[in-house]
């Protein structure tokens, strides 16, 4: 865990929330304590579980600058924010914060973001399980990363899988994929297409806009557990 606080009462006040919920829910629990987002940025390294930052930094780079920055190394770690200003929230989203604590911060609602943010990292190694595989059988074969993969659909008897810069084509139904990728962030909007939330832009209506600028239409029987997952998956639950 990461604490960003430039004033020490603050960041005293959230390691002790930091003890008390390790106690509370038996965990071990690590923190380092950084007073400035200069500092922080220079000594960042990956697998950071969660991230509590304060967002009235001086002097230099405030709290969203640093996220901002930050989300350029790691697009994933859970970010926390704590401030006195609330008008900082709807900016927040440009960052992908869980959200914001209003000092001076109250445990109950400590506890709950954080609780949140395990359960959000929880998610992303489930997401990491699945996260190469293996094309074709036989003489063909070829390991692909699945966040690579834009989307999955199905041609007569192949199953094409359409990369940034290539697909890739097997013969094979949806009956065989499906299992497959189970437990990755691509999902089934038809009965033969699945689409990787991790590209997807923007969904309107019933439709699905993607990066590479494919348009699906998520089919009826899909609707409602699609929508679900993709509100999920932006959630990151």
């Amino acid at each position: 865990m990461i604490v960003l606080e430039d004033q020490k009462e603050d960041s005293d006040r959230l390691c002790g929330f930091l003890k008390q919920y390790a106690k509370e829910h038996d965990s071990r629990i690590e923190v380092s304590v950084f007073r400035s987002g200069q500092e922080l940025l220079n000594g960042y390294k990956d697998g950071v579980d969660v991230l509590f930052m304060d967002i009235e930094l001086l002097p230099g780079l405030n709290g969203m600058d640093t996220a901002q920055e930050l989300r350029k190394r790691d697009a994933f770690v859970p970010i926390i924010f704590t401030t006195n200003m609330a008008q900082y929230a709807l900016k927040g989203y440009e960052v992908d914060a869980i959200g914001f604590m209003v000092k001076p911060v109250h445990y109950y609602l400590f506890e709950n973001y954080l609780t949140r943010a395990i359960a959000r990292n929880r998610w992303m190694e489930e997401q990491k399980a699945g996260s190469i595989v293996t094309l074709g059988s036989g003489a063909s074969l070829k390991r692909v990363a699945t966040d690579d993969i834009l989307y999955i659909v199905k041609d007569k008897n192949y199953i094409i899988y359409h990369m940034r810069n290539e697909e890739y084509r097997e013969r094979g139904t949806m009956k065989d994929v499906l299992p497959r990728f189970e437990k990755t962030s691509l999902k089934q909007c038809q009965s033969g297409c699945l689409v990787n939330l991790r590209h997807v832009k923007k969904k309107e209506g019933n439709d699905v806009f993607m990066e590479d600028d494919e348009i699906f239409a998520v089919s009826l029987p899909f609707r409602k557990e699609f929508t679900q997952q993709l509100l999920d998956y932006l959630r990151g639950v």
